[in-house]
């Protein structure tokens, strides 16, 4: 997995964490599927939002080398 991926997961790991332990659900069913929800909520927001700086820092740019905008952010992320 790319760094920038392994960064955004464990944010998102530690941000579904603190949101368990504020509601504070008894049931491990429960927690489970609050994690998860919780978890790629946060995930898919730090990617789309780090995809919104990524587009902001290369306004008026053409492309980046020999590449579009889009295949820049995809190989940002490792994706090719």
């Amino acid at each position: 997995m790319n760094e920038r991926l392994k960064e955004f997961s464990k944010k998102a790991r530690e941000y579904a964490e603190q949101e368990y332990l504020e509601a504070g659900y008894p049931d491990w069913e429960k927690y489970h599927e609050c994690y998860a929800e919780d978890f790629e909520k946060k995930f898919a927001e730090l990617i789309v939002k780090d995809c919104a700086i990524i587009i902001n820092n290369l306004e008026g740019h053409e492309g980046v080398g020999d590449c579009s905008k889009a295949e820049y952010i995809k190989e940002s992320f490792g994706i090719a």
